[in-house]
């Protein structure tokens, strides 16, 4: 049945899906299938059912993305969606919603639209050689830290290249070997490279921090990296400091104490 199309809306029934929109949505790409099917000069053509619907046999989930970009400008399909679906969702049918990138493309292609598809989101893998350094980093900051905190001032760690039964900590204290401990056998290749940088680091960060590294490369077995560390020493000064700040400060009888 052939008719003069309605000016407001049509409905079309898209390999069995139907979805309704304006005539004019679809004649603002008029370089499109759709935009050239309805514009003025072709309507006596078309074979419409029910007055404004045109069946469309093609993909019906797929073309909620087609119409969309006509509404909006905007194309937002993503080709990683679909790999968001968990095996429940695949197991209660929830994958027939899922449109594949071959499927979308030749949407695209049908409908003539001049869509360039999203590219997948890059993951860019970390560089072991930058990562490891960084944590080598966080784990002297956190040695360092700690040292403080039990005022340990004078540190000596002796990281061996081959032999780690030569790993050594001086003062040899249980909380502080168990933070540096998993560089014990590798840390001396990172010290060999990059140790006096990393010293300049950590000093430029707590301008009252010494750091010394030697490295002695001597030997396949006896090559070893000797750091020496120096933090500043408590000053009594500051423990009313340190209490204030500390939980001890939300106590009112310490507080009638040093009034």
């Amino acid at each position: 049945m052939t008719s003069n199309l309605p000016i407001d809306r049509i409905i079309l029934n898209v390999g069995g899906v139907k979805y309704e929109t304006h005539r004019d949505t679809l004649l603002s790409r008029p370089e499109s299938f759709l935009g050239t099917m309805l514009k003025d000069e072709n309507l006596s053509m078309l074979k419409l059912e029910n007055g404004n619907e045109l069946f469309l046999d093609r993909n019906g989930r797929a073309f909620h993305y087609i119409l969309e970009y006509y509404r909006t400008g905007k194309f937002l399909w993503r080709d990683y969606a679909h790999y968001e679906q968990t095996p429940e969702d695949i197991s209660r049918g929830c994958c027939a919603s899922m449109i594949t990138k071959e499927e979308i493309e030749s949407e695209i292609d049908f409908f003539q639209l001049k869509i360039e598809l999203p590219s997948p989101p890059i993951i860019e893998k970390p560089d072991p050689y930058v990562e490891m350094l960084n944590k080598f980093i966080g784990i002297m900051e956190s040695f360092i830290s700690t040292a403080k905190g039990i005022y340990i001032h004078k540190i000596s760690i002796t990281f061996p290249c081959h032999d780690r039964e030569s790993f050594f900590l001086q003062p040899k204290i249980k909380m502080l070997e168990e933070i540096i401990l998993p560089f014990s056998d590798c840390g001396f290749h990172i010290l060999q490279k990059y140790g006096k940088k990393i010293g300049i680091y950590l000093e430029e960060n707590d301008n009252k921090l010494k750091w010394e590294c030697d490295v002695d490369a001597a030997g396949w077995l006896e090559a070893k990296c000797i750091i020496k560390i120096e933090i500043e020493e408590f000053n009594e000064s500051s423990e009313s400091f340190i209490v204030d700040n500390s939980v001890l400060g939300n106590s009112k009888k310490l507080k009638e104490i040093t009034q």
